[in-house]
């Protein structure tokens, strides 16, 4: 629940400043270089590390960064949350996609569908979500038989031949 309201604040910082992109991007950067050095968060978390030695080493790595992130990172170090800055970042890139109408859907399918399938598919999901902006992750399931299988807003819409197939074989029995 923190993380949301931490994203919010950082959201709400960055709209005032205009900064929301080069915030977003910063923390990508961030985050990926998270990833690639397990132990550079090991060393933000590890409770024996003084918070000013932590800043420090937020601002040597963070230093052509957004002030504001760099100030938001600070914060995190003060508050003991900066391990919680993935949760915190996914919360910030839903806020921005919400405000920007942007959903994401996750198409599966028996086998790779071109790019007018695709985009169809985005097109029809659009306008059943409201006129948002569809942003399709495309999975291969080759058990599907034929058909989709698309997970958007929460929701499901199964229209796999499998699915249709079990769906027969319940009214027949």
């Amino acid at each position: 629940m923190f993380a949301k309201e931490y994203a919010k604040a950082l959201y709400e910082l960055a709209l005032e400043s205009n900064s929301v992109s080069e915030i977003n991007d910063n923390f990508k950067i961030l985050l990926d270089g998270i990833n690639e050095n397990e132990d550079y968060m090991k060393v933000l978390t590890y409770p024996k590390i003084s918070n000013s030695k932590k800043k420090k080493s937020i601002f040597d790595v963070c230093k052509s960064m957004n002030k504001t992130f760099i100030d938001f990172l600070y914060v995190l170090i003060d508050n003991n949350r900066i391990g919680n800055v993935k949760d915190i970042y996914n919360e910030f890139k839903e806020i921005i996609d919400q405000n920007n109408n942007v959903i994401y859907a996750k198409i599966t399918s028996a086998s790779k569908l071109n790019k007018a399938q695709l985009s169809l598919l985005a097109n029809n999901l659009s306008k059943y979500f409201s006129n948002k902006k569809v942003i399709i992750n495309e999975v291969i399931d080759e058990t599907l038989i034929g058909g989709v299988k698309i997970v958007a807003d929460g929701k499901l819409i199964d229209l796999s031949l499998t699915n249709r197939l079990e769906s027969l074989m319940n009214q027949i029995e």
